[in-house]
């Protein structure tokens, strides 16, 4: 278990704060006010700024730092960051192309409920990518991805 450096009150303070800077497109100060969150171990803080480097936003883009944060998320059950550290995996950014640790990753994530992952795993079967091909087992994971998007319509 991960021991909390600052109070559940101050991080949703701090984290609201950062999301605002975000949707305001300060992405500058989305970092800044993220990085003490991440240090102090809060999952969604540390997806949060796996995303900004992800995608070069208020930082320079940096895969290899976007993994590092999205194995700290993954790591405490956060399927956001299984399913985009799956991603990395499956096109070799920031780490060696690995398509049976992205399946592996976008299980985690399917597991929670992500329809992205579920997806892309029926990709990976259709496509016999780090698995067996296999259209079954594919057309599962679709079914599923199309029955979680129905009930959030």
């Amino acid at each position: 278990m991960t021991n909390f450096k600052i109070s559940k009150t101050d991080f949703l303070n701090k984290f609201y704060e950062a999301e605002v800077a975000y949707m305001k497109e300060d992405y500058s100060k989305a970092v800044s006010l993220l990085r003490p969150l991440v240090e102090a171990g809060y999952a969604d803080a540390q997806y949060n700024l796996g995303v900004l480097y992800d995608n070069g936003r208020g930082v320079a883009q940096d895969y290899k730092e976007a993994v590092r944060l999205y194995k700290l998320a993954s790591d405490q059950g956060n399927a956001s960051a299984q399913f985009n550290l799956g991603v990395l995996y499956g096109n070799g950014r920031g780490v060696t192309q690995d398509y049976k640790e992205a399946v592996r990753l976008y299980k985690l994530a399917s597991d929670q409920g992500n329809a992205s992952a579920q997806f892309n795993l029926g990709a990976m079967y259709f496509n016999g990518d780090g698995v067996p091909k296999s259209y079954k087992k594919a057309a599962v994971f679709f079914s599923q991805m199309a029955n979680l998007s129905l009930e959030a319509a």
